[in-house]
């Protein structure tokens, strides 16, 4: 009785925080180019003042060639991370359903990428945004690399499970 109620748990987590995940892909993009590059500015001056104990310490114009060498860095790996946030849900959903794995996994995959074109598609009607083919391709490994993790942490507990009976 335990293994349905914990499949359904599973189902249904990971299909709210994919949810989740696509809202706040949405939010991101919705942003104007201006107002996304002063957040990537300001979320990267604060990774640097964490990381680098000295930056606040820099002059403004080298604190400024530090940031415009790294925002970019910062953008395409928050691009990758949402996307396998992305991916590790919808990859978790489609594994609780009947069928094989590989190919619920790569229906999974393919829902991730039609998601990222979208995305992609919604920018061109946003102020100071473009359609970016290398957005996409980041966001196809980010949500690739995702349904990798859903897919190991599947046969991880499932080998366990066997084990245990």
């Amino acid at each position: 009785m335990r293994a349905p109620m914990f499949k359904n748990a599973v189902r249904w987590f990971s299909f709210a925080c994919a949810l989740a995940v696509m809202a706040a892909i949405f939010w991101f993009s919705s942003k104007s180019g201006e107002a996304s590059g002063l957040q990537s500015q300001s979320f990267t001056e604060r990774v640097m003042a964490a990381f680098l104990p000295y930056f606040n310490r820099l002059g403004e114009a080298e604190r400024a060639e530090l940031v415009g060498r790294y925002s970019p860095l910062l953008r395409v790996a928050a691009h990758f991370g949402l996307f396998s946030l992305l991916g590790l849900f919808c990859g978790a959903f489609s594994l609780t359903l009947k069928g094989k794995k590989a190919a619920l996994s790569l229906y999974a995959f393919s829902f991730c990428l039609l998601y990222a074109l979208s995305d992609e598609v919604h920018q061109i009607f946003v102020e100071g945004r473009a359609f970016e083919l290398s957005d996409l391709g980041v966001d196809a490994l980010g949500a690739l690399a995702g349904i990798c993790a859903a897919l190991l942490s599947y046969y991880i507990y499932r080998g366990k499970k066997k084990r245990l009976t």
